[in-house]
C-alpha cells in the first residue's frame, strides 16, 4: 500500500516471528510528509489511523548521526541531510571554535521519514540512519 515502497514484507531476516511483517527501508525513497496511506490500510490495527499534521507525535524512529562516517565531519562540505529534511530538524553545529561541523538532529522536530537517510551521500554506509529507540543508538 506505500506509494513510495518504504514498506516491504520482511523476507525472514527478523527471524520466524517477523516474517512477513512489514519492514521500513529508505533505500529508494522515504516516507513524504503529507502520506498515512500505511495507517489507513493496516489490517493488524499495529498502526493508528493519522492525519499527516500527527506524524510527529508518532515517529517511525530518530535519526542518529555516525559521526566516524559523516564526511562533514571528517571535513568535507556536505550539508544533503539539513537540506532534504522536510521537518527542519536538522541544524548545522560548530564546535572547536568552528574548526568541526556536524549535523545535530533535533529530536522533537524529527518524524523518521528517512529522507536524511536517503538523500546521504556516504556509501556503503549511510552517515545518518534512522533509529527506533534501543535500535544502535549512538
Amino acid at each position: 500500500a506505500c506509494p513510495w515502497g518504504i514498506l516491504a514484507p520482511d523476507p525472514g531476516e527478523h527471524g520466524v516471528a517477523g516474517w512477513l511483517a512489514p519492514v521500513v527501508s529508505f533505500e529508494n525513497d522515504y516516507c513524504r510528509e503529507d502520506c498515512t496511506r500505511c495507517t489507513e490500510v493496516c489490517p493488524s490495527g499495529a498502526l493508528r489511523p493519522l492525519v499527516p499534521a500527527e506524524k510527529l507525535s508518532a515517529p517511525l524512529g530518530l535519526a542518529r548521526v555516525d559521526k566516524d562516517v559523516c564526511i562533514l565531519v571528517l571535513g568535507q562540505d556536505c550539508s544533503v541531510c539539513k537540506s532534504q529534511c522536510p521537518y527542519e530538524a536538522i541544524s548545522i553545529q560548530s564546535y572547536d571554535e568552528g574548526y568541526t561541523l556536524e549535523p545535530v538532529v533535533e529530536p522533537a522536530k524529527c518524524s523518521g521519514c528517512g529522507a536524511c537517510e536517503r538523500f546521504c551521500p556516504t556509501t556503503p554506509g549511510k552517515a545518518i540512519v534512522v533509529r527506533q529507540e534501543g535500535d544502535g543508538e549512538r
